[in-house]
C-alpha cells in the first residue's frame, strides 16, 4: 500500500515536472525593431466571418466576445488615418 502511494506520488510529480518546464515563453518576447506596436481590430477577418456566415447552410448568428485582433505598427496606423 504504501509503495503503491510513493509510486503514485512520484509519477504525478514528475509529470508536473514535465509540464511546468516544457511551456515556452512567446508572450513575453519583446518585438526585434525600436517600432511600438498597437492590437487594432481584424475587420478583414471579421467580414470574412460575416461572410461565411451568410452562405452557410445553417443558421449561424456569430457574436464576437473578443474580436479578432491584429498587431499594427504605430507609424502605419497613423499613416492610414
Amino acid at each position: 500500500m504504501k509503495k503503491t502511494l510513493l509510486v503514485g506520488v512520484i509519477i504525478s510529480l514528475l509529470l508536473m515536472v514535465g509540464c511546468s518546464s516544457s511551456q515556452r515563453y512567446v508572450a513575453n518576447k519583446q518585438p526585434e525593431s525600436k517600432e511600438e506596436y498597437v492590437h487594432v481590430i481584424d475587420h478583414e477577418k471579421v467580414a470574412r466571418v460575416s461572410l461565411a456566415n451568410y452562405y452557410s447552410p445553417s443558421a449561424v448568428r456569430t457574436i464576437w466576445v473578443n474580436p479578432p485582433q491584429k498587431r499594427v505598427k504605430k507609424s502605419e496606423l497613423e499613416k492610414s488615418k
